[in-house]
C-alpha cells in the first residue's frame, strides 16, 4: 500500500515549484491542483492544502507544455 504524504501548505508548494505564494493560490483557484482544498471556514482568507500528487502531476504537465526544458 503506498505511503500517503501529508498535503502541503501554499508556502511549501511555492518553494517546491519555485513559484510565489500568490501564484500557487491562483493555481488553486483555477483548478490546476484538482484535489486542493481549503481549511478553516473556507472564506477568502482560508488556507489551502495541496496534495503532493497534485504538485507532481502539475510539474509533469508543465515540462511537456514547455518542450521539456
Amino acid at each position: 500500500m503506498p505511503r500517503r504524504e501529508p498535503p502541503l501548505t501554499v508556502k511549501e508548494a511555492a518553494k517546491a515549484l519555485n513559484q510565489t505564494e500568490k501564484a500557487i493560490r491562483h493555481l488553486c483557484r483555477i483548478g490546476a491542483f484538482p484535489n486542493a482544498y481549503k481549511i478553516g471556514t473556507g472564506g477568502i482568507s482560508a488556507a489551502y492544502r495541496i496534495p503532493a500528487a497534485d504538485l507532481d502531476r502539475y510539474e509533469k504537465t508543465q515540462v511537456r507544455a514547455h518542450g521539456g526544458y
